[in-house]
């Protein structure tokens, strides 16, 4: 028998352990109903990372499977750069606010530059998480 310990979700923790007679990881995997494909997974036997899916672990192996996110966000990446550039823009105006009322509207200036700065950010985090995997 394979042992075979999974997380299949990637933001959940609940754990699926089981025995297994003789399959290769692939059919091992989709016998146990994932969310996500395969290629999102990251699969060891005997702690030994494994990327053949038609592998056929040994009896007495233990199989650990991890499903990561990753992949397409749905964004395009052309949206994506199009928000990190309004997110730098958004942080221009609002330092330019601070800057050209001598402190007297910082409060809004701030505010800006904190969300242009988000989505600066969230703009390259879609870009990267779009090349993942």
């Amino acid at each position: 028998m394979i042992k075979v310990v999974a997380l299949l979700h990637p933001f959940k923790t609940d754990r699926i352990v089981k025995e297994v007679g003789t399959a290769s990881i692939r059919e091992i995997y989709n016998s146990l109903g994932p969310v996500l494909p395969i290629e999102h997974a990251r699969i060891m036997v005997d702690s030994e990372p494994v990327n053949d899916f038609d592998l056929v672990p040994d009896n007495g192996q233990s199989v650990t499977i991890r499903v990561v996110p990753g992949g397409d966000t749905g964004v395009s990446d052309q949206d994506a750069g199009k928000g990190a550039l309004a997110g730098i823009g958004i942080f221009l105006a609002g330092a330019l606010i601070t800057v050209l009322s001598a402190g007297i509207l910082s409060e809004i200036g701030v505010g800006l530059m904190y969300a242009g700065g988000g989505m600066f950010l969230s703009g390259i985090g879609i870009l990267a998480a779009n090349h993942i995997g």
